[in-house]
């Protein structure tokens, strides 16, 4: 099955839905709600991980790792891995923190 055809099929249905639960369906740097499932890796594609190999991301941010990934000539693992490091972000599937919940806490104290 390519790429493609496992995009339209139930079982990626049903791994976007657990994906889900892991964090919301909000991106995962910017806290948009739309958003599309990035995969950090196609190697695994259709034994994805949902905590280590999908992400949800906004338009933006999606857009911004592949092209970051064409533009150095890195794979997809190692662009999402330089966009994490840039917004500081810990994507584990447990743990979401990102610059815009720290941004909202800093507003609260006044900061």
């Amino acid at each position: 099955m390519n790429y493609y055809q496992y995009i339209k099929s139930t079982e990626w249905k049903d791994k976007k839905k657990s994906l889900s639960g892991i964090g919301g369906r909000r991106c995962w740097i910017c806290n948009k709600k739309k958003v599309e499932a990035h995969h950090a890796t196609y190697k695994r594609l259709g034994n994805e991980n949902i905590h280590t190999d999908l992400y949800f991301l906004c338009r933006q941010h999606h857009q911004e790792v592949h092209d970051f990934s064409k533009t150095n000539k890195l794979s997809i693992y190692i662009a999402t891995k330089k966009i994490k490091q840039k917004y500081a972000i810990k994507w584990n599937g447990r743990e979401r923190w990102n610059y815009w919940n720290k941004s909202k806490k800093l507003e609260k104290i006044g900061l």
